[in-house]
């Protein structure tokens, strides 16, 4: 039986793995996107789960969308320091039609329904996540603190 140290991360689904191979950091997320229907996927799967067509293709978004509700969290959520306390993460709805959980930063989010970039960027375990803000200094500042 192996142990898995604080520290170390999940291993990754094949669906996840393949999204974060993708990504590049301060640009816009990558999703997929079903070549037969045109639906943007996510979370990411194998198969359109509108159509159920298989042909997908990777396409970036536009890395605008609206922030539909935010959360801080009010305590540290893991021992191994990530998620600390006044962190907040918000559900992202992209012009593209799809919702996303997003960083947030420390800071005052912006209102329900205002506008907002999303970027990529990397955690502390060396993970792409998403971040989200009101412009390119603030997704550049989320980035800074996901990274240290």
């Amino acid at each position: 039986m192996s142990t898995t140290s604080a520290t170390s991360a999940p291993p990754l689904s094949p669906f996840a793995s393949s999204w974060q191979a993708r990504q590049q950091p301060g640009r816009p997320p990558i999703l997929p996107r079903c070549a037969g229907c045109g639906a943007w996927i996510w979370p990411v799967q194998p198969f359109c789960p509108h159509c159920l067509a298989e042909a997908l293709a990777w396409c970036e978004t536009t890395g605008r969308g609206r922030l539909l509700v935010a959360v801080a969290f009010h305590r540290g959520m893991a021992p191994d320091g990530h998620w600390p306390a006044g962190w907040r993460v918000g559900l992202v709805r992209l012009e593209e039609g799809v919702p996303v959980w997003a960083h947030l930063g420390r800071k005052s989010p912006p209102g329900e329904e205002e506008p907002v970039r999303l970027a990529v960027a990397r955690d502390r375990r060396g993970r792409f996540v998403l971040v989200a803000a009101e412009d390119q200094a603030g997704l550049e500042e989320i980035a800074a603190s996901l990274s240290s």
